[in-house]
């Protein structure tokens, strides 16, 4: 069962070239904390970048701000909110980033493909996400799939090397 959520902050939550965190992205956070998940934000260190997570900072467990994202910084922020690799899933717009490092990590992964980077391919078996969603209002309804497949079914699809993309399963590659 998921339980926990860690949130890359660049064009997952904050979109640069509006230059906001949208609604609609405020609302989901909003959602999701009341449904009871833990949530977590990894983002890179930059300038300014504290006055923009002030905004929702009131949504998050834990905020952790780094040079460069690792396994050891996935790690670590599961051990802080008290959650087993099987009970976290990692959401990011990057699979050769935080997609693929939260992979390597043997953590649950959702690629928004959104944005800049959505026409990325992965080029290698970590690069490929567990899910894909391509609007940010469509986690809810799939934290929800899991949580009961999870639930009734005692597997989740990843267990058994399948793909979700856009409410459909298919095979990893």
């Amino acid at each position: 069962m998921i339980k926990g959520i860690i949130f890359d902050f660049n064009r997952t939550l904050y979109l640069p070239e509006i230059n906001k965190i949208p609604e609609k992205t405020v609302q989901l956070l909003n959602k999701l904390k009341s449904e009871g998940f833990r949530m977590a934000l990894l983002a890179k260190k930059e300038k300014n970048r504290n006055k923009l997570i002030e905004k929702v900072s009131s949504f998050f467990f834990l905020i952790k701000q780094v040079s460069k994202k690792s396994n050891k910084e996935f790690i670590n922020i599961l051990k802080k909110m008290n959650l087993k690799k099987k009970e976290a899933i990692v959401i990011g717009d990057r699979i050769k980033s935080e997609i693929k490092i939260a992979n390597k990590a043997g953590i649950k992964t959702i690629w928004y493909r959104n944005g800049k980077f959505k026409d990325e391919l992965p080029n290698s078996k970590y690069e490929y996400p567990n899910y894909t969603i391509t609007e940010i209002e469509e986690l809810p309804k799939l934290l929800n799939r899991l949580n009961l497949r999870k639930k009734y079914h005692g597997s989740s699809i990843s267990k058994r090397n399948k793909r979700h993309s856009c409410g459909k399963e298919n095979n990893k590659e």
